[in-house]
């Protein structure tokens, strides 16, 4: 989905609990995609924004990469992009990519053709270089089933052994149930024409057709990694907008059924070989048609903090997560949670003195004390 028609809410934000990773999504006010804020603290706080441009018919024109270089969250660079062109069913027929390749300027790297078969189903792509529009150095072909369901995807590339033949590097198969969702896919790499299994995917999913489990699992058969995903029964999935372009789509975005909440994150520990546990995704929404909910964190990384007597609550200045500890004058914490939309409720608290702390990803600390009367 590019644009949001008669749905009531839209994502707004996925944040990795207990870290300072999320991606938070901005829209333009005719309702399409504006702009994706990362923060991926586990890359050593790579921090960028994926900037969408649009066409005079609302089509994907480029989608651009823009990365903070200095680590200031407010300097950003652009470091590539891709530009679209469109056939006239609307499908994309070209796509342009443009890097820095080690140099200080931006250049036309490669192209990418697609073509489709009488059902208008992505058949193949090419892959050329810019300096060289005659002749591929890599192919990609889809198959499909009866159904309609993608089958499978081979990938050639040139080789240079052969004469530099496309030949067949990698493919994926699908395999779906009675009902059409997919049920697992397997992965291989093609040496001298023989397929080698490398790893495959199993999906999961509960009485409503939502997606509640997805397992990687190797070619020895331990799984590598599980996404366990919970969901708001009463909201539907057709009342969401959820982002998407060309090059992004959320995780498992086509399976949202229902309102998503929340994904467990599970990876393979080498040193363990055990199946571990990490961190909790929470999905926020935010209503359609609206001045965005989520504050934006680019425009103010220094967090304040104002205590409100008449109703006896924090308010802070960035309205999204925010971790929040309240101490009594003697030091002992009687109150930590997690502040969502900005306010955190303290009329549960016996009067007296206390000291508020509240910290929230790459904004500053604040500390104040206040007196409930």
């Amino acid at each position: 989905m590019l644009t949001a028609t008669a749905q009531s809410e839209r994502l707004a934000m996925i944040q990795a609990d207990g870290h300072d990773d999320f991606e938070q999504f901005f829209y333009r006010e005719d309702g399409k995609l504006d702009y994706i804020f990362h923060v991926e603290q586990w890359l050593d706080d790579f921090v960028y924004q994926r900037r969408i441009v649009y066409n005079s018919k609302g089509q994907i024109l480029r989608d651009e990469m823009w990365q903070d270089l200095q680590g200031e969250w407010t300097d950003f660079t652009l470091v590539n992009y891709c530009e679209y062109t469109y056939d006239s069913k609307g499908n994309v027929a070209t796509r342009d990519n443009y890097n820095r390749a080690g140099e200080p300027e931006l250049s036309w790297s490669a192209r990418i053709t697609y073509y489709y078969d009488e059902n208008n189903r992505l058949s193949k792509s090419y892959t050329y270089w810019s300096s060289d529009l005659n002749t591929p150095w890599a192919k990609t072909e889809y198959t499909y089933d009866a159904k309609g369901n993608l089958s499978a995807m081979a990938a050639y590339q040139k080789n240079p052994y052969a004469n530099n033949a496309l030949q067949q590097q990698s493919g994926i198969y699908y395999y779906y149930n009675a009902d059409n969702t997919l049920n697992y896919y397997y992965q291989v790499t093609v040496s001298y024409g023989e397929e080698i299994p490398t790893n495959a995917c199993w999906f999961y999913y509960d009485k409503n057709k939502d997606l509640t489990k997805v397992e990687l699992i190797g070619n020895t058969g331990d799984i590598h990694d599980r996404a366990v995903f919970y969901y708001d029964t009463d909201v539907p999935g057709s009342e969401l907008f959820i982002p998407s372009t060309h090059e992004y789509e959320v995780e498992c975005g086509e399976y949202f059924n229902h309102k998503r909440t929340k994904q467990e994150v599970w990876v393979f520990d080498e040193f363990t070989n055990e199946l571990v546990y990490t961190h909790d995704k929470i999905y926020s929404y935010e209503p359609t048609g609206k001045e965005s909910a989520i504050h934006n964190v680019m425009n103010d990384r220094n967090l304040q903090m104002s205590y409100s007597a008449s109703d006896k609550s924090i308010r802070l200045s960035n309205k999204f997560y925010a971790d929040v500890t309240v101490s009594d004058m003697s030091g002992r914490v009687v109150l930590n949670t997690t502040a969502n939309g900005g306010r955190v409720d303290l009329s549960s608290l016996p009067k007296g003195n206390y000291v508020v702390s509240a910290s929230q990803m790459a904004a500053s600390p604040v500390v104040q004390k206040i007196n409930i009367r």
